[in-house]
C-alpha cells in the first residue's frame, strides 16, 4: 500500500482545493491533514489509510466560509450543518417552499448526507472556538461514534444527525447571503423557536490598538482608599465589564457620563437652592419656598449637550486621556469610517503634544463620542444614512473607542460621584 503523503493526498484532492482555495494540505506527527477548510483554521480535517470515502465527498462538494455548511456539487443542494437530534423530532418533517426575488427554494429538514459525517469524523479541533463554534462539527463527531457503536450492537438508533437543506441551489455565495438573512427573518416570523442560519462575516485580524491600557495610572498601588458608589453607576459599570459585546460595553460606559451629566446643576444654582432648603423657617414657609426654588430652576437652561461636555471637563483628568489615544496613535489619526455611514473625524494628529491636546479636546471628543452613540442607538440619524451597523468590522472599530470611554467613565465615578 502507498504511504500517504501530503503531496500524493494533495493529488488526490486536486479538484477539491481547486473548488477550496481557503484549504491547505500539511503534514502532522502521524497523517496528513486538511488545514483551513471553510477558511477557519480553529480544526483540521485528518485523511488516514482507507479514507477514500472522504476523499471523494470532499472532491464534490464547497465548503463555503461564510457558512457552516457543503455545498453538493452534483446536485446543488446547500447542506447546513444542524445537531443530533431525537428521530421523533417534529422539526425532522418540516419542508417548505421559501418564494423569494422570483425564485422558489426548496427547503426542509432531514438526515444528514453521509458528507457531514465523514467531515465530522475526520475532524480534529486544535484551536480554541471563534464564532464559527467549529463550524459545528465538535458538536457532531461524539454521535458519529454513538451510532457506528449502535450498528455494531445491533441497536435501534434513537438519535439522528439533522442537517437544513435548501435544494437545488443556483446562485453565487454573496447572493446567498442576502437569501438566507431573509430566509431567517420569515422562518422565525413563523416559528420563534426554529433555529436559524448563523451568517460568519468575514474573519478580521485583531490589532493591538483594539486593547485598552492595563495599567492607565502606573503601577498597581499598595493601598487602595475606596468609597461608596453610586448604586446605578456601580451596576452600569458592571454591565460594561461583563458583557463581552462591544456595541454594549461603549453605550453602558457612555451612560455613566450621560447619568452624571443629567444629574448636572451650575454650582451657582445648586448654591441657591441650598440656601433655601437650609433656612431655619423652611417648615413655616414651604410655598415660598418652592417658589424659590422653581425660580432658580427656571434659570437653569443649560443644554444636555453642554451639561455633557461640563461633566468630561471638570471631572475627566486629560493626561489619562491622551496616554490612552497614545497607546493608539496609528488609529486615533485617522478618521472612523463605520459600516453604514457614520464616520468620525480624526481626534488627534500625529505629531501633537499633551499641551496641545489639552487645548484642543474639548468639546471635540465629547462630539465624537455623542455621534457614535447616535450612530449605534439611531437607526438613522437625523433622517440621513450615518448609522453603525452590528457588523464584525463595526466591531472591531469600536474596540478603540470604547477602551477610550471605558477610561472616561471610570474618571467619572470616582471624581464625579461626591
Amino acid at each position: 500500500m502507498t504511504e500517504l503523503t501530503p503531496l500524493s493526498i494533495e493529488q488526490k484532492l486536486a479538484p477539491f482545493l481547486a473548488t477550496n482555495p481557503e484549504a491547505k494540505i500539511g503534514p502532522s506527527d502521524d497523517h496528513p491533514i486538511i488545514r483551513n477548510a471553510w477558511g477557519d483554521e480553529s480544526f483540521v480535517l485528518r485523511v488516514k489509510e482507507g479514507s477514500d470515502d472522504l476523499i471523494r465527498s470532499l472532491n464534490n462538494l464547497r465548503l463555503p466560509p461564510r457558512f457552516s455548511a457543503i455545498w453538493h456539487l452534483d446536485t446543488n443542494d446547500m447542506e447546513f450543518i444542524f445537531a443530533p437530534l431525537s428521530k421523533n423530532d417534529p422539526i425532522l418533517s418540516r419542508t417548505f417552499i421559501f418564494r423569494f426575488d422570483n425564485h422558489d427554494y426548496k427547503c426542509e429538514f432531514a438526515e444528514a448526507s453521509k458528507d457531514i459525517e465523514l467531515i465530522a469524523a475526520a475532524s480534529r479541533i486544535v484551536n480554541p472556538p471563534t464564532d464559527t463554534n467549529h463550524r459545528n462539527l465538535g458538536n457532531i463527531e461524539p454521535f458519529v461514534r454513538y451510532r457506528k457503536h449502535q450498528k455494531e450492537k445491533g441497536l435501534n438508533e434513537d438519535i439522528v444527525i439533522a442537517s437544513f437543506y435548501i435544494r437545488q441551489l443556483n446562485c453565487d455565495e454573496e447572493l446567498l447571503v442576502n437569501v438566507t438573512r431573509h430566509l431567517n427573518y420569515y422562518t422565525r416570523y413563523f416559528d420563534r423557536r426554529t433555529p436559524i442560519i448563523i451568517i460568519h462575516e468575514t474573519p478580521i485580524i485583531s490589532a493591538a490598538t483594539e486593547q485598552p491600557i492595563q495599567f492607565p495610572f502606573g503601577d498597581f498601588p499598595k493601598t487602595i482608599s475606596g468609597k461608596s458608589i453610586d448604586p446605578y453607576l456601580l451596576s452600569l459599570w458592571e454591565s460594561s465589564v461583563n458583557t463581552s459585546d462591544t456595541f454594549r460595553k461603549f453605550l453602558y460606559s457612555f451612560q455613566i457620563i450621560e447619568y452624571a451629566a443629567f444629574y448636572y446643576l451650575r454650582e451657582d444654582l445648586s448654591r441657591n437652592i441650598k440656601r433655601v432648603l437650609n433656612s431655619p423657617d423652611l417648615p413655616c414657609k414651604l410655598d415660598s419656598a418652592t417658589k424659590q426654588i422653581l425660580d432658580i430652576m427656571v434659570d437653569e437652561k443649560t443644554t444636555d449637550e453642554a451639561k455633557f461636555n461640563i461633566v468630561v471637563q471638570n471631572n475627566i483628568d486629560h493626561e489619562i486621556v491622551w496616554n490612552e489615544l497614545q497607546s493608539k496613535l496609528p488609529f486615533f489619526t485617522n478618521a472612523t469610517e463605520f459600516e453604514g455611514g457614520c464616520n468620525i473625524p480624526a481626534l488627534i494628529q500625529s505629531n501633537w503634544t499633551c499641551e496641545i491636546f489639552e487645548k484642543s479636546w474639548l468639546p471635540k471628543l465629547p462630539d465624537s463620542l455623542r455621534k457614535i452613540r447616535n450612530g449605534l442607538v439611531h437607526s438613522r440619524e437625523l433622517r440621513q444614512a450615518k448609522c453603525i451597523l452590528p457588523t464584525n468590522k463595526n466591531n472591531h472599530l469600536l474596540r478603540p473607542w470604547t477602551a477610550l470611554m471605558s477610561v472616561m467613565a471610570n474618571q467619572i465615578i470616582i471624581h464625579g460621584n461626591s
